[in-house]
């Protein structure tokens, strides 16, 4: 932890004189306490973890910019281990509008997402982050250009020498083949349109593309919906939709809407997934807050997976219904939530350390309480 001290000091010090705009330190991380869970009726168990693992999170964001150069670097500490985060890239913009990234990139600016209130305390699915349309995930290069409503990119991934899941070879042949492009537009008021393709290449150095487009509206006043679609072009054979995709097929369908209604926020969302061989997937979901004074809201959730979603997400062997309720204080600069979570199956990304045999052919139900920050 020293260590982190004085880097972060002279981290500081050295934006201070070097970047115009200083260097800017932030942070977000989130835990959560589970003070009862039970599967399928047995002891109650206690743990701690974080909505998409097994242990909390914690992050250190760092970000040194002047108009021409810049970098970001985020530490994130998890299990006792201290490690890189997101991000860890530095760039440099030679023309207005241009950018260059070189390092370990995620960039977020077409993303879209389709995320109800279980997602921030212990979730059903994988579904709801990069859901429409995936962000830019990669270890490599990003060359970006912006002019008003347009922001048009392409990027090299799996440049990073011994890094996990690095390339076969570093022929330039060969990394070209998981090159990505990607393009999105602004139609004022109305929405954005998004595309992009994702290159591939695996061990074999055989080629695939995954398609993805994908359009938000934003047209009539306190609703936003957003559609989007996904293709794998290696039609012999099941795929990953993207880097930070769990969901493997052929095709995938996502649509997410919500509507806001004075203190009141109704969202849903679909996704249709097909594949080489065997059964679509379904999954189905809604959900409702309610804002109460002083940061307070009331969470209300329900997800339906049919039986093919639920084994291929999960490994449930029957369809997966789930439901959520909780009540969270948003400080602005963090959250504290309690609810009642219960899925007829396990839950996605977290298995309970305590529970030997956590069996997603039985019903969980437990106690979330979630704690972050954000600054």
């Amino acid at each position: 932890m020293k260590k982190i001290t004085v880097v972060l000091a002279l981290l500081a010090l050295a934006g201070a004189g070097l970047f115009a705009d200083g260097v800017s330190i932030g942070g977000w991380g989130r835990a959560v306490f589970l003070p009862y869970v039970s599967q399928n009726g047995g002891d109650a168990q206690a743990t701690i973890g974080n909505s998409y693992g097994n242990v909390p999170e914690f992050d250190i964001n760092t970000v040194g910019s002047s108009s021409n150069v810049g970098f970001e670097y985020d530490f994130k500490y998890t299990g006792g281990n201290i490690g890189t985060g997101n991000n860890a890239f530095v760039w440099v913009s030679p023309y207005e509008g241009v950018r260059l990234a070189v390092g370990t990139i995620k960039d977020w600016n077409l993303m879209s997402n389709g995320l109800l209130g279980d997602w921030d305390f212990l979730r059903f699915s994988y579904t709801g982050e990069n859901f429409t349309f995936a962000r830019v995930n990669i270890k490599g290069a990003e060359l970006s250009y912006t002019q008003g409503p347009l922001f048009t990119y392409a990027a090299l991934d799996n440049l990073l020498y011994g890094s996990s899941g690095g390339p076969a070879s570093f022929k330039v042949a060969d990394l070209t083949k998981n090159a990505s492009v990607g393009v999105g537009y602004k139609l004022g008021e109305t929405g954005t349109i998004k595309a992009q393709t994702i290159g591939y290449a695996n061990a074999s150095k055989n080629l695939y593309e995954i398609v993805n487009v994908a359009f938000d509206f934003t047209g009539v006043e306190n609703f936003w919906a957003s559609v989007g679609g996904y293709l794998n072009t290696d039609s012999a054979n099941d795929h990953a939709f993207g880097n930070d995709s769990v969901v493997s097929g052929l095709y995938r369908a996502d649509a997410f809407a919500k509507y806001t209604l004075g203190t009141i926020k109704i969202s849903g969302l679909a996704e249709y997934v097909g594949h080489k061989t065997g059964d679509a997937d379904l999954e189905l979901g809604t959900g409702v807050e309610y804002g109460l004074d002083e940061g307070l809201s009331l969470l209300g959730d329900a997800r339906y997976l049919n039986k093919a979603a639920g084994a291929n997400q999960l490994g449930a062997t029957d369809a997966v219904m789930a439901g959520f309720v909780g009540v969270n204080k948003s400080f602005g600069t963090g959250n504290v939530g309690i609810g009642l979570a219960y899925s007829t199956s396990t839950f996605a990304t977290w298995s309970a350390p305590l529970v030997t045999s956590d069996d997603a052919k039985k019903a969980h139900l437990a106690v979330p309480v979630r704690v972050d920050y954000s600054f």
